[in-house]
C-alpha cells in the first residue's frame, strides 16, 4: 500500500472509532424557537448507546448544536429541556423539565437543573447543586458545592 493509501485509510479507521464513542445522535424532530434577538433552530437527541439511566433509542430533550452537549460522562438532557447558543453540559449533569440553558453558561460535574429554571449568561453551575421551580441564574454567577437547592430565584 502507498503511503497516501494508508493515511488515508487510518484517517477513515480514526473517524469511524469517533463515532463508536458517540453516546447521542441529532434526529430530525426539529423545533425552532424565537427569543428577542434570535432564530433557534433544535433538534431532539437520541441515545447510540447505554449509559447512566438512559437506555439506547431514548429520546431526550433539544439541543442547538451538537457541542452543547458531552459524549462523556452521564450528562444528558431529558424532556423538554433546550440547551442552546454556546452552552456545554458535561460531566454527570442533568437538565430535566421545561429548564432552558443558554449563552456560554456551563452546567457540570453533577449538578441538575429542572422545571423552568432558566441558566443563561456565563453562569457556571457544578457540584451537586439542584436548581429547579422558576429560578433564573444569569451573568457570571457560578454556584457549585453540595447539596444546594435554589428555588424560585432571580
Amino acid at each position: 500500500m502507498t503511503e497516501m493509501k494508508l493515511k488515508l485509510k487510518w484517517r477513515v479507521l480514526a473517524y469511524e472509532r469517533c463515532d463508536l464513542l458517540k453516546k447521542y445522535e441529532l434526529i430530525n424532530q426539529t423545533f425552532k424557537y424565537t427569543d428577542d434577538k434570535f432564530c433557534h433552530a433544535f433538534y431532539q437527541i437520541r441515545a447510540l448507546r447505554d449509559f447512566g439511566d438512559v437506555k439506547k433509542g431514548e429520546l431526550g430533550g433539544f439541543v442547538e448544536y451538537e457541542h452543547n452537549l458531552s459524549h462523556d460522562g452521564d450528562c444528558w438532557v431529558y424532556g423538554n429541556a433546550k440547551v442552546f447558543e454556546n452552552a456545554w453540559i458535561s460531566g454527570n449533569a442533568q437538565i430535566t423539565g421545561d429548564a432552558q440553558i443558554s449563552g456560554n453558561a456551563i452546567i457540570t460535574e453533577n449538578a441538575q437543573i429542572s422545571s423552568n429554571a432558566i441558566i443563561s449568561g456565563n453562569a457556571q453551575i457544578s457540584g451537586n447543586t439542584t436548581i429547579y421551580g422558576n429560578a433564573k441564574i444569569s451573568g457570571y454567577s457560578t454556584i457549585t458545592g453540595n447539596s444546594k437547592k435554589i428555588k424560585n430565584t432571580r
